[in-house]
């Protein structure tokens, strides 16, 4: 793991951590919602992963070190685990996932933008953004309703336009869509 990837995991870390102490009392109610929180965000994590076609192993690895520096363990995190497993082959959006979530965390910006921030994270694990990874990071921004500069920003913070698997594709002058032999 690079410094920067350690360093990004540490920022989310103290970002993230003191959103969710709030769910550790002994309510039912907030028990519930807490579980709830971590099989929407995981499966959007698996939706996410395998947008371009197989989950890799830097996706997984990212993936288990966001939930370590969550503190995941014991029964939430077998639902989280459980959760992307399923989520990664069943019917339901990206987007389904991302609007319950945001739902859940009452459109929270902090929570949202920390999420967003997380799939990025994701995304680049695999050191390229595809294509459909890409629209993804555009278009889930209307899912949780927050600043669609976000993209940009997190765009430039990231990678640049450069490391975009579409930017190569548009120097070629075709898309990630075509043939290994339209591409020749």
């Amino acid at each position: 793991m690079s410094f920067f990837s350690i360093i990004l995991l540490i920022i989310v870390y103290l970002l993230v951590r003191p959103l969710f102490r709030n769910f550790t009392n002994n309510s039912a109610q907030i028990s519930i919602n807490n579980e709830q929180f971590f099989i929407n965000l995981f499966a959007i994590f698996a939706k996410l992963s395998k947008s371009d076609g197989k989950v890799s192993n830097d996706e997984i690895s990212t993936i288990n070190n966001i939930a370590k520096q969550l503190g995941l363990s014991g029964k939430i995190f077998e639902v989280a685990k459980n959760s992307f497993r399923v989520a990664k082959d069943d019917n339901l959006s990206i987007y389904d996932y991302a609007k319950k979530l945001a739902i859940l965390v009452n459109y929270n910006e902090q929570t949202l933008v920390t999420v967003y921030r997380l799939l990025w994270v994701i995304a680049i694990s695999d050191k390229i953004i595809s294509g459909t990874e890409n629209n993804i990071l555009k278009q889930i921004l209307s899912s949780f309703k927050i600043n669609p500069r976000y993209y940009e920003h997190f765009q430039a913070e990231f990678v640049g336009k450069d490391n975009l698997l579409e930017h190569h594709y548009q120097i070629l002058g075709c898309n990630e869509s075509d043939s290994d032999t339209q591409i020749k």
